[in-house]
């Protein structure tokens, strides 16, 4: 996908200038590393986007190979520390932009603390993970699939404020709402 794209969904015009604070953010960090979860085309700009080459800009995906990045680990989020354990407390942000928060993927309250674990252990200590969660779709899901943030985010992670950006940003669009978290390893 090209920039244009980028430039006219509502919440890639967002995520656009995000990329772009996360490049900043991570300007003073050494040998900072980005994990992307999830694979597709339109990703091929996103390292790009973070306008820092000192980022080490990984994907994760089971199915899907790209380029556009400094490595690849190929399995779910649940499987990643036990196929990967070399990545452990390796990534200062994880981006998570469709994945734990579409409503397209329905994941069994197992899975999604299995998720998690797997994210708290890649992070390196107050690492960032930022979730994207598709509003109204995923909002009227059945409450089985949904994330409990009590119970499964906040034990481990904070919401923060960083980048001028609050814990929780809302992305209002013509079709759907999206929420973005901003959570930071305990």
């Amino acid at each position: 996908m090209t920039m244009d794209w980028w430039r006219q969904i509502d919440d890639r015009r967002f995520m656009t200038s995000l990329y772009s604070e996360i490049g900043k953010y991570l300007s003073n960090k050494t040998n900072p590393r980005v994990l992307d979860v999830g694979v597709e085309t339109y990703n091929s700009v996103c390292k790009t986007l973070l306008n820092n080459p000192g980022i080490q800009y990984w994907q994760l995906d089971p199915k899907k190979e790209y380029s556009f990045n400094d490595g690849q680990l190929m399995c779910t989020m649940q499987q990643c520390l036990k196929k990967y354990p070399d990545h452990k407390s390796s990534y200062d942000v994880i981006l998570d932009f469709g994945v734990l928060g579409w409503p397209g993927l329905k994941f069994s309250q197992d899975d999604i603390v299995q998720y998690i674990e797997n994210v708290i252990g890649l992070l390196k200590d107050g690492g960032l993970y930022v979730l994207k969660i598709d509003g109204i779709p995923y909002r009227s899901m059945d409450r089985k699939y949904q994330v409990n943030f009590d119970e499964h985010i906040y034990p481990y992670l904070h919401g923060v404020s960083v980048m001028g950006y609050n814990e929780q940003e809302v992305v209002h669009g013509r079709e759907n709402d999206w929420e973005f978290w901003f959570l930071q390893k305990r």
